[in-house]
């Protein structure tokens, strides 16, 4: 470990503690440019209202930086190999989970509309569905 490392548990449970250069940061935050007129993007992983989650971080960093030899591995080196990892199907699922019900209902209107040529609203398409008429 780093000289001035801390444990990913006390880093990252502690308000104020983490450095905003710390690669458990995940969540994207826009800056404004810099003077050299380059925009950057800083990203924060915020797991404050999610315990499990946070739980399943730091235990996983906890398990892969168990061993003898080789620098720490960081949050951002399991996130960037994670990232590389996901096919479009991955991304597809991740879509879809997070739709709403609403947004599922609209989406099988814009389907059905495409796949029929018809202009039915949300109200004639849901009653049409459950067989109201």
């Amino acid at each position: 470990m780093e000289k001035n490392s801390i444990p990913f548990s006390d880093r990252c449970h502690k308000k104020h503690s983490v450095p905003l250069n710390d690669p458990c940061r995940l969540v994207p935050v826009q800056r404004k440019a810099a003077k050299d007129a380059r925009s950057r993007t800083r990203f924060v992983l915020n797991y404050k209202d999610d315990p499990p989650a946070q739980r399943l971080v730091a235990d996983l960093l906890k398990d892969v930086n168990a061993k003898k030899y080789g620098k720490e591995i960081t949050l951002n080196a399991l996130v960037l190999y994670a990232l590389k990892q996901l096919t479009p199907k991955d991304l597809e699922r991740i879509k879809d989970q997070s739709l709403e019900e609403m947004d599922r209902v609209r989406l099988m209107l814009e389907r059905y509309n495409e796949k029929h040529s018809a202009k039915l609203t949300l109200g004639e398409f849901l009653v049409r569905k459950l067989k109201l008429k």
